[in-house]
């Protein structure tokens, strides 16, 4: 009878245990789909951040480049202005030596038809 007994009271604490061990299983599973759709959660705002980054260093690439292209037409129009500039500089200078030129010239021969007159 004790040995009955004892045997008894070894299987209820043994269904205990398993029902005990079930409770915590099915809690668990309860958890996980909520532990799950967290993890999606939070790998969903990942690959957002990782595209919202990959976006924002493509812009600054391209605000980069746009920069580079904009001082170089800088340069080159102050190149070509600076040339222009230079052009303008040795034609007026040109012109000035043509006059002064046409000044002599016109003076000799005036020196000259002088002398000729006063020579005749």
């Amino acid at each position: 009878r004790r040995r009955a007994n004892a045997a008894k009271r070894a299987e209820e604490a043994a269904l205990e245990e398993a029902e005990r061990a079930r409770e915590v299983a099915a809690r668990r599973e309860m958890r996980r789909p909520e532990e799950d759709r967290y993890e999606k959660l939070a790998r969903a705002q990942q690959r957002k951040a990782a595209r919202e980054a990959e976006e924002m260093e493509r812009r600054r690439h391209e605000q980069e480049e746009w920069e580079r292209d904009f001082r170089s037409r800088l340069q080159a129009e102050e190149e070509t202005r600076r040339e222009a500039q230079e052009q303008e500089r040795l034609r007026e200078e040109q012109q000035r030596a043509a006059r002064e030129v046409e000044v002599h010239r016109s003076r000799r021969e005036r020196d000259e038809r002088r002398r000729d007159e006063d020579e005749r």
